[in-house]
């Protein structure tokens, strides 16, 4: 037995980071690390298991039926995934519990790089109100004409 046996070498990539999916009424997202741990795909389907209540996210050729424009290519995807397939967000609907107004799901996903897929465990999806994280504009108040006492 020498003295190195069941050590294994360190990567030295970077680490991708962790798949987010969060989903609200209106959108679905995905944050880059999404992206990143599925190789930059620019087209995924998405899958639904209803008896275990996960969905998955699966790299696929832009000639599958199923097909969703998902990212850019990795110089370019600076940003958040967002899918606004009306289709998509009704099996959300079916699939999470959106009764008040501007409640949003976030989850975790486990990576299957063999498979080229993410699979979300939406039983351990953090309900929370929806975070605004872009810049808000500024309202102008309306101005109200003076009025003279005559």
């Amino acid at each position: 037995m020498g003295l190195l046996d069941g050590f294994e070498v360190m990567s030295l990539a970077p680490k991708k980071g962790s798949s987010v999916l969060t989903v609200s009424k209106s959108n679905i997202r995905f944050n880059k690390a999404t992206a990143a741990e599925l190789g930059f795909p620019p087209f995924v389907k998405m899958l639904a298991n209803a008896k275990t209540n996960q969905v998955a996210v699966k790299v696929c050729s832009e000639k599958d039926p199923a097909a969703v424009q998902f990212c850019d290519s990795e110089k370019k995807q600076n940003y958040a995934i967002f899918i606004k397939i009306p289709a998509l967000l009704a099996e959300f609907r079916r699939l999470l519990d959106f009764g008040e107004a501007g409640i949003e799901y976030s989850m975790n996903g486990t990576t299957y790089a063999d498979e080229q897929a993410i699979i979300y465990d939406l039983n351990g999806a953090e309900k929370g109100a929806g975070k605004w994280t872009g810049k808000k504009k500024k309202q102008s108040e309306p101005i109200e004409a003076e009025r003279t006492e005559e």
